[in-house]
């Protein structure tokens, strides 16, 4: 049995409510980005501390990657193609 109050938020006690349900848009968008910070955060704590046997392992793990899927340096030494070589690998790295 619905009670007024349900009734009157349009909810069904059947369903869970959805804790974000009276959020407004820039609301919840501050919300995600507090949460994405403390991701950050975490996944800084976490590099910092591996130790370096394991750090070469992901950076081997990447490389061997790259050699299997064919991406190539073509002898290209600017920086920022560099940079966005590793943004590749790493974006492609992650999908897997």
């Amino acid at each position: 049995m619905w009670s007024i109050g349900e009734k009157l938020l349009g909810r069904n006690p059947q369903r869970p409510t959805c804790y974000n349900c009276c959020m407004n848009a820039e609301e919840m968008r501050f919300h995600l980005r507090d949460r994405w910070k403390a991701v950050e955060e975490i996944e800084r704590q976490e590099l910092r501390a591996m130790s370096l046997e394991e750090h070469w392992r992901k950076l081997n793990a990447i490389a061997r990657f790259a050699i299997e899927s064919g991406i190539t340096r073509n002898g290209d030494d600017g920086e920022m193609e560099i940079f966005q070589r590793w943004a590749k690998l790493k974006a492609l790295y992650e999908a897997r």
